[in-house]
């Protein structure tokens, strides 16, 4: 294809040496470029039924044991109601201010390195500041002590002893203000390819810039889902976005839980993630309660608004009192050095 263009172009040049036809050049342009989108034009694949289901039956009938098509999340009772991700899946993530969406995905990277090469992206908190959340999240060490004028000298002997170990996790970083979207669409094929990066995770969605100038912030939105989408699908990997909520969720009464239209900017988020998350937090609004009269303290409710393999609802977890980590409601860790009952045996 290239050498056929090349030899297009070339004869388009030669008619022009002697004289110029402005608007004979600008029509074999015009062609040319016709024909080169046609070219490109990628034709979908087609397969017989037979190979669909030899492709595919192992993953639908055993998601974890074949390995190949599902990721746990780390959360048990969040895998057994959604069956983890499934790759070529955008996965949204959203919540109020305070939720605690960062830790959450701090969370679930720690999680998925287990299995697969993950990418956390941030766009608004600097390397220094993540890493904390890291650490934080790991030693169940409050950020806020994690300085030399507040830690112990075991705390900060099991800190780079677990650092060391979680450096030899395929985990990749980027933290960016200025985030443009055709950027990283080639950073995260340069990743996919050369570090074998499965799963990215951005922080967060409205922080992502196409680029150009649009009047309208949904569109603008609807842009990078849609590129987002389509890119999970070609390099079959998952991408995991957390979403700011609108304040309509405060304004509403009653037990404040989130749904769908309280994402913001949020009608191409609802319709191109294959899943749509929420944390709600009885405890953050003051309630005692949730709204089946289970006690609010330390819950933290996974709300699945939108699952499209799948059914809806919700799961319980529980965050521990210095908001570092969470966990199965069911589960909750002593006290630790190395939590390898929680991130397994980190080689």
């Amino acid at each position: 294809m290239e050498n056929n263009t090349i030899k297009q172009l070339e004869i388009i040049l030669k008619k022009q040496t002697k004289f110029f036809d402005r608007e004979e050049f600008l029509r074999d342009i015009r062609t040319l470029t016709s024909n080169l989108e046609h070219e490109l034009v990628e034709f979908p694949k087609t397969y017989s039924f037979k190979e669909i289901i030899d492709k595919n039956l192992n993953n639908i009938l055993n998601p974890f044991l074949n390995n190949s098509n599902f990721i746990p999340t780390g959360f048990n009772n969040l895998d057994k109601f959604i069956g983890g991700f499934s790759f070529g899946e955008l996965v949204v993530l959203g919540a109020r201010p305070g939720m605690g969406k960062t830790q959450l995905l701090v969370n679930l990277c720690l999680n998925i390195c287990q299995n697969v090469g993950v990418a956390f992206i941030s766009l608004d908190l600097s390397e220094q500041s993540l890493l904390k959340r890291f650490i934080s999240c790991i030693t169940h060490i409050p950020q806020q002590n994690l300085n030399p004028n507040t830690l112990k000298e075991n705390e900060i002997a099991s800190i780079k002893l677990i650092t060391s170990k979680i450096a030899k996790q395929n985990i990749i970083i980027q933290t960016s203000p200025i985030f443009r979207l055709d950027l990283f669409i080639n950073s995260c094929r340069k990743l996919c390819n050369e570090k074998n990066i499965r799963v990215f995770i951005i922080d967060y969605l409205q922080l992502i810039n196409v680029g150009n100038r649009w009047q309208n912030r949904d569109a603008e939105l609807s842009v990078v889902m849609h590129k987002l989408k389509k890119l999970a699908i070609e390099l079959n990997v998952i991408f995991i976005l957390s979403s700011q909520l609108s304040r309509n969720v405060e304004n509403r009464g009653g037990y404040l839980m989130p749904k769908l239209s309280d994402l913001s900017e949020s009608g191409s988020i609802e319709q191109d993630a294959d899943k749509v998350l929420f944390i709600y937090r009885p405890e953050y609004y003051r309630l005692l309660s949730d709204e089946y009269g289970n006690p609010a303290e330390l819950l933290a409710k996974i709300i699945i608004a939108k699952n499209r393999s799948g059914k809806i609802g919700d799961i319980s977890l529980k965050r521990d009192e210095q908001f570092t980590y969470f966990t199965d409601w069911d589960k909750i860790p002593d006290s630790f050095i190395i939590p390898e009952n929680r991130h397994g045996d980190i080689r």
